[in-house]
């Protein structure tokens, strides 16, 4: 498809069936529309087998989605735009890996089985390929990567293997082409950062290293830059590190949060802006950065109570955070800010049980801007509007909804079944053979109304 466009610059001209092509081939990223909670801690119950979901436009009580196979509380997940895909235990010996479609409900499906057996894994995704990284065994800890493709079923394939054998508290970041993986624990806190091409497989290579040996911080991303900040380097750290993900070196130093945080598992961010929620020491603080722009987080606003082990799920504009310890209770409460502005939270609703350290997902699924296509006449080249597409798999869809001519009316009197005519109160462009409002290839004209639409081959005044 020539000259489509790139990701950080989505307006262009191009011929209807280049468009559709596209669409179809899913490079029109979108922002997300459901979101599940799967799993976690549930206090003296041990782990939970719940999957919660709701709905990130909206407000609400989290609604029952289903049941994993077994309760878990130590294992990753990934998501594609369709499937929410996690480990169907965290206890050793167990390799399966089941799975949901976001977009209806029940409980999981068997999908296969990892390479190996492991918990506390890394993870990371485009929109095509899953992967899983690192974890302990038991007894020690793993450098297995290995992956699947999400849309289909089957066991996970051998990738490679990491540079340095280490359990997650490493955090993954990526860009649609790259992974980059940072920190982790081997049991000690180290500052290796790896990085693999999504798309092939091979062991992964030195990206450089942190600036300090992290683990347990939290991470955004926008599509060329990660950002790894707080952490324990053994205590709580308050520093933000940046890598450009699609070069290699050390990470640098992009400025400090307002407050040293070990567990920031509230990290969001959208394609420009990053949020730092909660932590441990137990705090409500809500830090962001711009992630383009390196310098010191500033204040955004407050969670309800101080918290840690809170985890985050978002979309290009929402930021939803839920479940988590006060440091004497795990929580159920759920509560969102709109990424782009600043204050404390919102009430959003609240999970099915009170639980910590949850599994997150999120479906995209968004409109296109209003008006977003540019038709000029005589041409079948079109101009299509679509800032911030993130879209990036081929199981994408962009539904175009509410398109009118522009030729609009009223009718004069009410429809009943024996009528043979419509009488508008304004025919005015009803007849128009300009190519405005063009017939079709058999010269006639089609009329909307309500949800029917009627055929008509002549029009005499109103």
């Amino acid at each position: 498809m020539a000259n489509y466009p790139q990701i950080d610059d989505c307006s262009g001209v191009w011929k209807l069936k280049d468009v559709n092509t596209a669409v179809q081939g899913g490079y029109w990223r979108l922002g997300g529309s459901r979101g599940l909670c799967a799993g976690g801690n549930e206090g003296d119950v041990g782990g939970s087998n719940n999957i919660d979901f709701i709905t990130l436009a909206s407000a609400g009580n989290a609604t029952d989605f289903g049941d994993c196979s077994n309760a878990q509380e130590r294992t990753g997940a990934i998501s594609s735009h369709t499937r929410f895909i996690c480990d169907s235990s965290d206890s050793p010996g167990y390799t399966g890996v089941e799975f949901v479609q976001f977009m209806t409900t029940g409980n999981t499906s068997d999908f296969g089985d990892h390479t190996a057996t492991r918990y506390f894994t890394g993870s990371a995704s485009n929109s095509t390929r899953g992967l899983k990284f690192g974890g302990e065994t038991g007894p020690s800890d793993s450098n297995v990567i290995d992956y699947c493709t999400m849309d289909t079923t089957g066991n996970f394939i051998d990738f490679g293997d990491l540079t340095q054998a280490r359990r997650s508290h490493n955090a993954g970041a990526g860009s649609p082409t790259r992974a980059v993986v940072m920190g982790g624990q081997t049991p000690s806190s180290v500052n290796t950062i790896d990085f693999i091409e999504i798309a092939t497989t091979g062991n992964a290579v030195d990206f450089g290293d942190l600036l300090l040996g992290t683990a347990s911080g939290g991470s955004n991303s926008s599509l060329t830059r990660a950002v790894y900040a707080g952490g324990q380097q053994p205590g709580a750290s308050n520093t933000i590190m940046a890598v450009e993900m699609s070069s290699r070196g050390n990470a640098f130093d992009f400025g400090n949060l307002t407050r040293s945080s070990n567990h920031v598992g509230g990290a969001a961010s959208s394609t420009t802006r990053g949020l730092f929620q909660g932590g441990d020491p137990s705090t409500n603080i809500i830090d962001y950065i711009t992630i383009a722009t390196a310098g010191d987080a500033a204040d955004f606003g407050n969670l309800s109570v101080a918290k840690y082990y809170a985890k985050a799920i978002s979309n290009i504009t929402r930021a939803v955070i839920g479940g988590g310890n006060d440091g004497s209770n795990k929580l159920n409460v759920m509560e969102y800010v709109t990424i782009a502005s600043t204050g404390n939270v919102t009430d959003f609703g609240d999970l099915s049980g009170v639980r910590e350290n949850i599994m997150g997902g999120n479906v995209s699924s968004a409109k296109l801007p209003i008006n977003p296509m540019i038709f000029q006449d005589g041409s079948k080249v079109v101009q299509v509007l679509h800032p911030n597409h993130q879209m990036h798999t081929t199981n994408n869809n962009v539904q175009f909804m509410d398109i009118k001519s522009g030729a609009t009316t009223t009718l004069a009197s009410n429809l009943d079944r024996t009528q043979t005519t419509i009488t508008l109160t304004d025919g005015t462009n009803f007849d128009d053979t300009t190519g405005k409002f063009s017939r079709d290839a058999s010269n006639n004209w089609l009329i909307k109304v309500q949800n029917e639409t009627i055929l008509y081959s002549s029009i005499s005044g109103n």
